[in-house]
């Protein structure tokens, strides 16, 4: 018994034998997937990855006003199965992206709870926008996605907020991994400054100028 022991003491000390720990458990995360509409259909431009909540960095994306976002919220490993969903959608600013109403979607199979669950009811014109993104605790699904939301950019978006955060904040009985509050954001950035239009006067001054630089040239020649 003592050799088997000094053994397994041994193996221990050389890292040649691990020891599971629940620090170690896998724990379930959120992403967003984020698609742009310029004008000629639905462009994925890449996956907001989850951290802990308040500590995300946004997926940044270059979009213009009337352009369309579609935001896919998903967990980042597939599961086994689970009765329900529970999430918080935050939006920064509707002058800068503004949610189209109707446009939530449940992918999961299992339908949004009413009320604030369903962001097409909480989601609004208010600023900022807030509402749940949430199903009811009723038979299992195997979905990774789990719903999506679409939003109009609305104006030039100049500021270096969240413009869009989903924290998960359950996920009902049956998952197979632990459920931590995660948060997953993307920002949005302004497609460029808008162009600079002269006024009438410095129109004006510009020409006189001009004009005054040709005849001292025509004068030179002379």
């Amino acid at each position: 018994m003592r050799v088997r022991n000094l053994i397994i003491v041994s193996a221990l000390a050389l890292g040649l034998v691990t020891v599971a720990s629940p620090s170690m458990a896998a724990s379930l995360g959120i992403q967003i997937v984020v698609e742009l509409d310029t004008g000629g259909g639905l462009v994925l431009q890449g996956t907001a990855t989850g951290a802990a909540s308040g500590g995300s960095i946004p997926l940044v994306v270059t979009a213009s006003a009337g352009n369309t976002l579609r935001f896919t919220v998903r967990y980042d490993t597939a599961v086994v199965s689970y009765n329900a969903y529970g999430t918080t959608i935050v939006t920064d600013d509707p002058t800068e992206i503004n949610f189209k109403n109707g446009s939530g979607a449940d992918l999961s199979g299992k339908g949004f709870a009413s009320g604030a669950g369903n962001p097409n009811a909480g989601l609004n014109d208010t600023a900022p926008a807030a509402s749940g993104g949430n199903s009811a605790g009723t038979g299992t699904s195997t979905m990774q996605d789990l719903y999506r939301v679409e939003f109009i950019v609305t104006g030039p978006v100049t500021d270096a907020l969240k413009d869009f955060t989903v924290n998960l904040t359950a996920t009902g009985t049956g998952n197979t991994v632990n459920t931590a509050v995660r948060e997953a954001s993307v920002r949005v950035d302004s497609g460029g400054p808008p162009p600079v239009i002269p006024e009438p006067v410095s129109l004006l001054l510009l020409g006189s100028g001009l004009t005054g630089l040709a005849a001292f040239g025509r004068k030179i020649r002379k």
